[in-house]
């Protein structure tokens, strides 16, 4: 190997034989060190578009999951709801695992994502106990699908950056280290210049310049050689002769027509002349037929001068990529393959939009009708009850002294029985107008609010000697005014008509708020009820006392929950029989 160093060199001073040898090892660090670094640089590469592929995977599994468990029962159709909710689970314990693993959120999008997961399983879990006929969970658990991928849309462009960054960096590090290595290189050809045009150095010195060059030129996996003007080999380093096949001291003062195909050796003699007529470093991609295989050379080639600076050959140094080659070629297959994922994504959200819309349409018509069977209905009931209660009145007027005690008994159940119809038909329009009418959300300030409501019932209050406490601080929510009104008619109703006879009836109404919400409560000193029928009281047409103790049509407190949650709210109760009750509405801010 060390006859491959044999070129000719100047002598320095002896003093400075010191610094030369620090220049070599200092161009073996350097050497060393870039071919590490890039090393690592793309292996990270390689991790980073691993677990972006597991991504994309994981968002295509997704949207199939979904799309299955959407379409599982349609007539003629062949989805699972089985294996949707398998592909659901699966897909996002999948993207949160890859996501952990290639850190490529900051903590508040990485938290944002983790709680659109958990609310998407919440949607689910709620979906899959539902009865099979709620569309309204359906398209709950649609929303909540939509932002899982709103959020998973983002993870991808996040990782895309990621990964556009790590390629980046990688280039420029692969630049930093060929052009550290040609550095190096120039470095070392221009001591090997120095030390052998120094006709008076000894034999010793220039021997061990040359080990030391040798040590430069073993110490790296690239492929180092030098040429002269005619293309004859004069430095080959073992990594070289591992490509080809051949010894340092059999390629020495020979071409590359006796390494490589005929085309091939003429190309790479063409790029030396080229390299030597135009003084300047030449960097290119060279594919070659080696001892090892056919592979791929990143070759940087530069002018060798003498030490007077004439051109005496080239220079070169080559880095085997093929295996970046391949994973380049990879990636590029991975991307296409992506792209059809993509594609096949999109399609599914589209056939899902589709689905959402014909099943949106369908809930509005489905709407549209039930509001025109209430009125109907409402029409149609009230209609009769007007004639009856007429005759009745009638009765009462015309023939009420002619009838006994029991006669005037019935026209008066009769007439009552007519109220009380009357309020329940109105209870039920109330109840479906509460469900399609449209909120128009403003700020409200609720001590005038709950002053308002009070006036409305002030001759009833005073009536039953009830004692109302208002402990409403100046807090203002932002809720539809109509909505609310109507809440706190029902529960201020709700404690006045549920007030414990014989005692002095009480009823408190207070609110407090945090951070997010504001919540709202109304206390009364009446009979209270079991806790076991706490869900219960809530539902339509639910009573827990008879109608002859406790007048009302069993719609009050429904009325109250649906408007809640129109309003993105929610109420509850708490209660002890015999010692009064709370009850609690809760807003967002």
């Amino acid at each position: 190997m060390n006859d491959a160093m044999c070129l000719p060199m100047q002598d320095g001073p002896r003093r400075s034989g010191g610094r030369i040898v620090a220049a070599i090892l200092l161009g073996l660090c350097i050497i060393a060190l870039l071919s590490w670094l890039h090393y690592e640089q793309r292996r990270a590469l390689q991790q980073a578009t691993r677990h972006v592929q597991e991504l994309r995977q994981a968002q295509v599994e997704l949207a199939k999951g979904f799309l299955q468990i959407s379409l599982a029962g349609t007539s003629g159709s062949s989805f699972s709801q089985h294996t949707g909710l398998a592909l659901l689970q699966q897909s996002v314990l999948s993207f949160e695992r890859s996501l952990d693993q290639l850190g490529v959120l900051d903590g508040v999008e990485a938290e944002a994502f983790r709680r659109s997961a958990e609310a998407f399983r919440a949607r689910l879990a709620a979906w899959r106990q539902a009865p099979a006929t709620d569309q309204r969970g359906l398209v709950a658990l649609r929303i909540a699908f939509a932002d899982l991928e709103r959020r998973t849309d983002r993870v991808d462009h996040a990782a895309r950056r990621y990964i556009e960054t790590l390629n980046a960096h990688n280039e420029q590090t692969y630049t930093f280290s060929l052009l550290g290595s040609v550095l190096s290189l120039c470095l070392i050809v221009g001591i090997i210049l120095k030390i052998t045009g120094n006709e008076r150095r000894s034999l010793k010195e220039r021997q061990k310049a040359l080990e030391l060059l040798a040590a430069i030129a073993e110490s790296t996996e690239d492929a180092i050689f030098a040429k002269d003007n005619e293309g004859r080999y004069l430095l080959f380093n073992r990594a070289a002769s591992r490509f080809v096949g051949k010894s340092a001291e059999t390629m020495l003062g020979r071409d590359d027509r006796d390494l490589f195909p005929a085309e091939q050796a003429e190309m790479l003699m063409q790029v030396g002349r080229q390299v030597m007529r135009q003084e300047r470093i030449l960097t290119q991609e060279e594919a070659l037929d080696t001892a090892v295989g056919a592979r791929v050379f990143l070759a940087t080639k530069g002018p060798l001068r003498d030490g007077e600076g004439r051109v005496i050959g080239i220079f070169g140094i080559s880095r085997d990529i093929t295996e970046q080659k391949l994973a380049e070629r990879e990636i590029e297959r991975q991307v296409l393959r992506l792209k059809a994922a993509e594609e096949a994504l999109r399609e599914l959200n589209a056939t899902l939009e589709m689905r959402v819309a014909e099943r949106t349409a369908e809930l509005a018509a489905l709407n549209q009708s039930l509001e025109s069977f209430v009125y109907s209905t409402s029409h149609d009931l009230k209609a009769p009850l007007r004639g009856i209660e007429g005759y009745s009145r009638l009765l009462a007027e015309d023939y009420g002294d002619r009838l006994n005690d029991e006669g005037r008994l019935f026209i008066a159940n009769i007439c009552n029985g007519i109220a009380r119809m009357h309020e329940l038909i109105d209870d039920l329009l109330t109840y479906s107008r509460m469900e399609r009418r449209k909120l128009e959300r403003t700020p409200v300030d609720l001590p005038s609010l709950v002053a308002g409501v009070l006036a409305e019932r002030r001759e009833e209050i005073a009536a039953r000697a009830v004692a109302v406490v208002q402990a409403v601080p100046p807090l203002a929510v932002c809720a539809d005014v109509e909505g609310l009104q109507l809440v706190l008619r029902n529960l201020i109703e709700n404690a006045l008509k549920f007030s414990l006879e014989g005692s002095a009836p009480r009823i408190e109404i207070g609110a407090r708020q945090d951070e997010k919400t504001v919540t709202l409560w109304i206390s009364d000193s009446g009979i209270g009820f079991d806790m076991k029928y706490h869900e219960r009281i809530f539902e339509i047409f639910q009573r827990l006392h008879r109608l002859e103790d406790y007048p009302g049509t069993g719609i009050g407190l429904a009325l109250v929950k649906k408007a809640m949650q129109r309003m993105g709210g929610r109420v509850w109760a708490e209660s002890v029989p015999g010692q009064g009750a709370s009850f609690y509405v809760q807003l967002p801010k």
